[in-house]
């Protein structure tokens, strides 16, 4: 996902979250699942199995805690969803972002974000991405603030206006939107922050522009990027680096449209044509990112996720079985019917039944759940006979 302009401009990830589904059923295979999934995540992250440690405690309630290098995380088995599925959690903040990209020069970023949504159906929590300017011509902290403060803009913001942090000393920072929003902005001094962090730096100007997203914006954002880069975003005519460039830039447009010096109030700003400075650094294109586009089922994504993991038990089953069709389908009934004491209550079929309405069955209550498992215990018996 790095993307250079030229010398003055670099775009790059700032900081990612996921969250994918891991549903073990049988107990007795839960670590070596665990384990298959640990190894697959480090190939992923092009860290080496002697590279990832386990910690003794565990944050967020996740049963188990990786650390893939130093500064790569990834919890398993944490906190269930709305669907009452355990979840697993990437982690990775700036220095993980850069050491993704330092042990992958043969990948982009892009490739991680695939990996994670179309192989993971991982839900996005949350990314950031860093626009740094390192010449002061381009974009300065001064011209931004004067430009809110004369209210010469206009914003995908619910509330118009903006907050300032920090001290000229240590580097001071302007912020719209906010920590909670699905969609947050925030310019700062860069190279004052990382002098004040006692950090060795080689750059005479660096201002940080950050868009950071959540939730449903993120998982939105991510999709529009893969999609950039492929080339295949209707509206964003270049392809690869320059196709995720183009499009971020739109993005951050699409956040915050500078408009020129003018007379104008507030509400009518978007009169006004787009300062050429901004227009400039911006590429002058307007992105807004939609969270509203259609979601996949619950069912889709439960499919998806088992893709992944049940063809190696079924075939495995399939062999034990000597080929046989019928055996395999018993021992597929046996497991079945061994399973269903867990959905005599009625809050454990929660997440059958959003799948049975998804694919267009009544829910299943207590009587016909009954009735099911008479059914199952019957076919369950009948194959148990030594004829």
């Amino acid at each position: 996902m790095e993307v250079k302009e030229e010398k003055d401009i670099e775009i790059k990830p700032d900081y990612l979250r996921a969250s994918n589904e891991l549903d073990i059923s049988d107990i007795e295979f839960e670590e070596e699942i665990v384990n298959e999934k640990k190894l697959e995540m480090a190939q992923v992250l092009g860290v080496n199995e002697d590279e990832i440690g386990e910690r003794d405690h565990h944050k967020e309630r996740y049963k188990y805690m990786y650390e893939y290098g130093d500064s790569m995380e990834y919890g398993m088995l944490g906190p269930k969803n709305a669907r009452g599925i355990r979840t697993c959690s990437l982690h990775l903040k700036g220095t993980g972002c850069r050491d993704y990209e330092t042990r992958n020069p043969n990948k982009s970023f892009i490739d991680l974000l695939r990996y994670l949504k179309y192989d993971l159906n991982a839900n996005f929590t949350r990314i950031d991405t860093a626009i740094d300017i390192y010449n002061k011509d381009i974009l300065d902290m001064e011209y931004i603030e004067s430009k809110l403060k004369k209210k010469q803009f206009i914003s995908s913001f619910k509330k118009k206006y903006y907050k300032k942090h920090g001290c000229p000393e240590e580097g001071e920072s302007i912020e719209m939107g906010s920590r909670d929003s699905p969609c947050h902005l925030v310019f700062y001094d860069k190279l004052l922050e990382q002098k004040a962090k006692k950090h060795d730096v080689d750059k005479d100007y660096w201002l940080r522009c950050e868009l950071r997203f959540k939730h449903e914006k993120a998982d939105q954002f991510v999709t529009e990027l893969i999609a950039a880069y492929d080339g295949k975003l209707k509206g964003i005519n270049k392809i690869g680096k320059d196709g995720v460039e183009a499009y971020i830039k739109s993005v951050l447009l699409g956040t915050l449209d500078i408009k020129e010096d003018n007379n104008y109030d507030m509400d009518h700003q978007y009169l006004v044509n787009t300062d050429p400075k901004w227009a400039k650094f911006t590429g002058n294109q307007k992105w807004s990112v939609d969270a509203t586009g259609r979601k996949e089922t619950s069912w889709n994504k439960k499919e998806d996720v088992m893709s992944h993991s049940l063809p190696s038990y079924l075939l495995t089953k399939y062999m034990i079985a000597g080929c046989n069709p019928y055996q395999f389908t018993t021992y597929m009934v046996d497991a079945l019917y061994k399973s269903l004491s867990k959905f005599e209550e009625k809050k454990n079929r929660k997440a059958i039944n959003i799948y049975l309405r998804e694919n267009g069955l009544p829910p299943l209550d207590d009587v016909t759940f009954q009735k099911l498992k008479e059914k199952i215990k019957e076919d369950y018996e009948e194959r148990r006979l030594p004829f």
